[in-house]
């Protein structure tokens, strides 16, 4: 199962890259710096997920989840989106940026001691990240909206003992174009 975790986004992105019209997706929208602007709604969805997958835990777990969920990295206040060439970074509050390439080649860093590897992909309208360390896998895509400015963030971290993914959702509205 984890040779396939490991092994599928590279095969998706090979089939995105192949695929007609690959390079049609325009980059260089996504470039900005975004600004958290998620309601009650959005914060009390995300919560009752906190709640579904820490059920057969204590509250206290409830307590924390719930807290590190509403702080970065998981919904960060602002998202900084930077595109190089054929790279993309992207930045949570004050965290370091994470730059790899965005045909889906990993890049590690080591933050904190630990070694994390990023992969980044573009695909249709939706950039995503996918961050391993230590037993835990994020997934973020991020989809801008028709005009620009709305940037829609799904998330999905997977660690153990959790049985499935917590799913998240935030909105950020745009506050610069790179």
């Amino acid at each position: 199962m984890a040779l396939i975790r490991r092994t599928l986004p590279v095969l998706l992105c090979a089939v995105v890259v192949m695929a007609p019209n690959a390079g049609a997706v325009d980059t260089k929208a996504f470039a900005g710096t975004f600004s958290y602007a998620g309601d009650a709604a959005e914060r009390k969805a995300n919560d009752a997920d906190v709640d579904r997958i820490t059920a057969p835990f204590d509250a206290g777990l409830r307590t924390r989840m719930r807290a590190k969920m509403h702080g970065s990295p998981w919904l960060p206040k602002r998202v900084k989106i930077v595109i190089r060439d054929n790279a993309v970074g992207i930045q949570k509050d004050d965290q370091p940026i994470r730059m790899s390439r965005l045909d889906g080649t990993p890049a590690t860093f080591t933050e904190k001691g630990m070694a994390t590897t990023v992969t980044h992909m573009l695909t249709a309208n939706t950039l995503s990240e996918i961050s391993r360390v230590d037993g835990l896998v994020r997934t973020l895509r991020f989809r801008l909206s028709d005009d620009d400015r709305t940037l829609t963030v799904q998330g999905a971290v997977e660690t153990q003992p959790f049985k499935g993914p917590l799913r998240y959702s935030a909105t950020f509205r745009r506050v610069t174009g790179e």
